[in-house]
Order: C-alpha cells, then structure tokens, then sequence
C-alpha cells in the first residue's frame, strides 16, 4: 500500500523502530522520553496484539493478564503517554484491531474480550479529541 501516490505530501523524514513492552508504563514512558529528546512525535500506531488459542476453561489466569496488557493496557499507556506530544504537532493516532472485536471463535475469547473493550477506548479517544486526528483500523489473519 502506498499512500503517498498523488499526494503533495513531504517525503517521509526519519523513522525509528523500538522494541518496547507496550503493557509495562515503565516502558512506555521511557519511549516517551526517548521521543522527546529525538525530536518529536506525528504518528503514533498502535498495533501491538497478542492471541493466545484457547477456550475460556484451558486460559490461565496469568495468560488472560497477559492478553488484556498487551490488547488493552498497551494501547492505553502509549495514547495516553503521547497524546501531548502529537497535539503538540497536529499528530494522529492510528489504532489497529482485530476482526477478533466482532467475530467469534471458540478458541480466541480472550482476544476478542480485548478487541471488544479496545473499541470502546477508541471511541472515547476519538470522541474527547485526545489528539487532532484518530483512525481505527481492523486487521485479520489470514489462514490463521
């Protein structure tokens, strides 16, 4: 997908992958920093997600956790952590989803608990105009 076709837009200036835990506040905050010293922030995309295939019954507590933080805390803490660094510059959030928010699977409840819920949030960033611009998007697997 190229979204620059026919668009007058500027070339893309430099990007910067960081590996970091999305469900740990520590974490993200020391990405805020992070961002902040290195200049700024346009774009946040939230799209970190995990699954786990398992019925309700075999989930263990500690993997249930562990979906919810990474499904549903993460995006939480990074919108919150770099909200004011994007209205700062008229940045977007993208927040992206799985179908698993409206498509049941036997295997996947805890998944689609937190796509469910993630919705919900999205809503209230889009709606208290947390930043300039918000996009939710829905993504799903392919042969998965």
């Amino acid at each position: 997908l190229n979204l620059g076709i026919g668009l007058n837009t500027p070339p893309l200036g430099p990007v910067q992958f960081v590996r970091t835990d999305v469900a740990d506040a520590a974490s993200v905050m020391a990405l805020q920093q992070q961002v902040v010293t290195s200049g700024g922030l346009d774009l946040l995309v939230n799209n970190a997600g995990i699954m786990i295939r398992k019925s309700l019954s075999e989930l263990s507590p500690d993997e249930w956790q562990r979906v919810l933080a990474v499904n549903l805390t993460g995006p939480f803490l990074c919108s919150r952590a770099f909200a004011p660094l994007l209205r700062q510059r008229q940045g977007s959030i993208v927040n992206i989803a799985s179908t698993r928010a409206v498509i049941s699977s036997f295997s996947c409840s805890s998944r689609r608990c937190s796509m469910r819920a993630l919705f919900q949030i999205l809503i209230g960033i889009a709606t208290h105009r947390t930043v300039a611009r918000t996009t939710s998007a829905y993504s799903h697997a392919v042969g998965g």
